[in-house]
């Protein structure tokens, strides 16, 4: 029940008659208000997640169902598997950066799929207030700070054993860069070793202390605690700064998702106008929302965002077909 769809192409009919028994044991299965499964915890950074690939075939289940409940006419139904598979991404969720990044992309592939269905299914005043309702009680994001302060930790156990391996394997630089060597030599001390994982704690905790209003801001944040220290500073900071896993990179994925929710309440708030919708640009705090409209694709996405040294970082984008 864990396979991927595209394993054994599956006829509509017998997705739709048959995949009842699959749906009632993953409507068991989330009536439990969370799941765990047994780690090997002191493998470190070498941990696997192997669940995770699974869960998100399982989605692929739920919203090739809801696609095709929403041809034959059953948009209830159709919800339904959509909140199944947002139910997926919540119980996906356990406190490391990879469990929380796939919980956000089985929402954003639910969201993608939602989107098209609205714009295809459920087009009436009663219809799209239903499809406003949904959205409303979509579940909190994944937790940042717990989900980050596993990632730290699984970089200060890299530094801890001090082994050739767990250093190098802590230092996200190319093998050929010359640099990779030079800090590694440098960590070979201990009081090194020790005043880089206090700065890269330092980071961390100077991003996550305080709530932000938004994951956007909280990016920001990190980028402008994160930039490349001056000449005058200590070699421990410089090497932090290299050592440090790309977090904001990882963070942004925390704004696609903010995006990709603010996208679904926007396409059912022009489903709703009698007026159509002419190309514009709506300034979020999440960044610049373009919207083009040019029948039969209504498109909409967000600017790139950019940051220190040359980072980019594309925003979130949907495009769908308008009957």
């Amino acid at each position: 029940m864990g396979g991927r769809p595209h394993e054994s192409l599956t006829p509509h009919k017998i997705l739709l008659e048959k995949g009842g028994s699959l749906m009632s044991a993953i409507n068991e299965a989330l009536a439990y208000p969370a799941c765990s499964f047994p780690r090997r915890w002191e493998n470190g950074i070498d941990l696997v997640f192997d669940e995770l690939m699974r869960m998100v075939g399982l989605v692929e289940h739920c919203v090739m169902r809801a696609e095709l409940l929403g041809v034959a006419g059953q948009s209830p139904a159709a919800l339904q598997c959509y909140s199944r598979s947002i139910g997926i991404a919540k119980h996906a969720q356990e406190p490391a950066l990879v469990s929380c990044l796939t919980a956000i992309a089985i929402e954003i592939k639910a969201l993608r799929s939602f989107v098209q269905f609205i714009v295809s299914r459920m087009r009436q005043p009663a219809q799209l207030e239903e499809a406003r309702e949904w959205l409303a009680h979509l579940p909190p994001p994944p937790d940042r700070r717990h989900a980050f302060g596993f990632e730290v930790f699984l970089q200060l156990e890299q530094l801890g054993p001090a082994t050739r391996k767990s250093l190098m394997t802590a230092i996200p630089l190319p093998w050929w860069d010359p640099t990779r060597l030079a800090i590694w030599r440098l960590l070979a001390s201990e009081n090194m070793r020790h005043e880089v994982a206090d700065r890269m704690l330092e980071s961390l905790l100077s991003v996550l202390r305080e709530p932000v209003p938004s994951a956007l801001a909280e990016v920001e944040l990190w980028w402008e605690s994160s930039r490349c220290p001056s000449p005058e500073e200590s070699l421990a900071n410089h090497i932090a700064h290299h050592v440090e896993t790309k977090f904001a990179s990882y963070l942004f994925a925390w704004v696609r998702l903010e995006q990709a929710r603010l996208i679904a309440r926007e396409v059912i708030t022009i489903l709703s106008s009698s007026q159509p919708t002419p190309a514009q640009e709506k300034e979020t705090a999440l960044g610049t929302l373009r919207i083009l409209w040019k029948r039969p694709v209504l498109t909409l996405g967000f600017a790139p965002t950019q940051g220190p040294e040359g980072l980019i970082e594309p925003g979130m984008h949907m495009s769908v077909l308008v009957e």
